[in-house]
């Protein structure tokens, strides 16, 4: 029995000098923890000989050890009671969130953020908002040695890609770097309760992220925070519910944080809208193509027939070809309308455009028929007449511009090519010209008809007048 309370008790005494790695003065035993005491004690009353071996091996254990071991055992104790929420997208891609409880009662103050993906990425990214307009956005990517990280919070007033933001008050904190085909930031922000476009309530129950990832290119090896970075490969809007991140003090919570989680190893995390890049580069040609065809190239043809050819049906023709271009375009306009809503695009010029030109056409066919019973009935253009051919005519102008538009839209976030630009340009150029000289050509073909006609009115009424004339002398 005096053995085996010997060696827990001497067991104690080793775990806690492994625990600690320096050397200092002697620690005496009116010092000791007290449940090495009590310990002691037991070990007393079982045998003296036990008893000074114990003693012996607490005096050569230090004060310094001593107070490392109960550093140590508080860090993992406050490592215990701090939360993290987590999200892991895919394999290798990880962001963990704490909010301090002192944050989460005033509102304001130190959140900790920690962004994991594999070294072999362009860039990751972390942010506070809806979509990336306006949205608190934090990159990481590899530094120029490839051995640290680099941080660079960025904000979009717009759409182009972001821009720094050297408003943020952050810091890359103990952990950070490559370690294992992985890289890893651990952040403290200290404003991020509140940015130049938005605000969030750390005391509230949830927020709204955003993040982002560019996993092709290789690693960026750059030290400038404010370097250019690809179109991102995987996207995606979530709610982040704080309960699950909030906890413990102001301190580094994710020094010891394993680096890597398996994909979809998710706590706290709700609402999350993910975007296929390949499903959207296939929506994006689609949406592209089909707008194109109905304003480049269809739109423009039917209006071209109408002012040139002269057959029985042409203008059942021209009616029929129109609405199919009208088809068309609401195709495209639907898959447009879809991903601008997306990525948060809806009120960029080049939507709003494009909504303008849908409700515009729907009224074309309305007009058409009003104008064609009136001419029939009056002989001559109509209000109506003019609200079909102006109208048709600024929507056509419209949609040729608009298409460019979309183009350099695409080309800032990097979705567009520049063959495929000049080849855009040639064609809307060729139509274009095709379709100005059409009108400018049928104008001068009605007006000299109706010159004609009315020429030949003149005649008519004068040979009639003549006619009159000749019976009332014969009579």
């Amino acid at each position: 029995m005096t053995l085996g309370f010997g060696i827990v008790c001497n067991t104690a005494a080793v775990m806690v000098r492994l625990a600690a790695p320096h050397k200092g003065h002697p620690l005496k035993l009116s010092q000791e923890l007290s449940v090495s005491a009590k310990c002691l004690g037991d070990v007393v009353v079982h045998g003296h000989s036990t008893a000074t071996n114990l003693r012996d091996t607490l005096e050569r254990t230090t004060m310094k050890e001593f107070k490392t071991s109960a550093l140590s055992l508080l860090a993992l104790g406050y490592q215990a009671s701090a939360q993290l929420a987590s999200l892991c997208p895919t394999t290798g891609v990880c962001y963990r969130l704490n909010i301090p409880q002192s944050t989460a009662s005033s509102g304001t103050g130190d959140i900790f953020f920690q962004i994991t993906a594999p070294s072999s990425y362009e860039w990751v990214a972390l942010g506070q908002g809806q979509g990336m307009s306006q949205a608190n956005m934090f990159l990481v990517y590899t530094a120029a040695n490839g051995n640290n990280v680099t941080l660079s919070p960025r904000t979009a007033t717009g759409y182009a890609p972001p821009q720094l933001n050297s408003d943020t008050k952050v810091e890359l904190l103990d952990g950070s770097g490559v370690s294992n085909g992985i890289m890893t930031a651990n952040v403290k922000c200290s404003n991020c309760n509140s940015w130049n476009g938005g605000t969030m309530d750390f005391t509230g129950g949830s927020g709204n992220w955003i993040y982002a990832y560019h996993s092709s290119n290789g690693p960026k090896n750059s030290d400038d925070t404010s370097a250019q970075i690809g179109i991102h490969s995987g996207q995606a809007t979530f709610t982040w519910d704080f309960a699950n991140a909030k906890g413990g003090s102001s301190v580094n919570p994710l020094v010891n944080v394993a680096a890597t989680t398996p994909a979809n190893g998710n706590s706290g995390v709700t609402g999350v809208t993910t975007t296929d890049q390949g499903s959207r580069r296939k929506k994006l040609i689609a949406h592209g193509v089909l707008a194109s065809l109905a304003f480049v190239i269809l739109f423009p043809s039917g209006a071209i027939a109408i002012r040139l050819a002269s057959f029985p049906g042409i203008l059942w023709l021209h009616a029929g070809f129109q609405v199919f271009a009208y088809v068309v375009y609401i195709i495209g306009f639907g898959l447009g309308i879809s991903m601008a809503c997306e990525s948060s695009l809806i009120s960029h010029h080049h939507a709003i455009i494009g909504i303008i030109l849908f409700v515009s056409i729907f009224f074309m066919p309305a007009l058409g028929w009003i104008h064609h019973v009136m001419f029939k009935k009056v002989g001559s253009r109509t209000i109506w007449s003019h609200a079909h051919i102006w109208l048709g005519r600024s929507t056509i102008a419209l949609g040729i511009i608009n298409g460019g538009l979309g183009l350099r839209l695409a080309n800032g976030r990097g979705n567009s090519s520049k063959g495929g630009r000049i080849a855009y340009g040639v064609v809307a150029g060729l139509m274009s010209a095709a379709w100005i000289g059409a009108m400018v050509l049928g104008e001068m073909r009605r007006k000299k008809g109706a010159a004609a006609a009315e020429t030949r009115s003149k005649a008519m009424e004068e040979r009639r007048e003549s006619d009159r004339s000749d019976e009332h002398i014969s009579n």
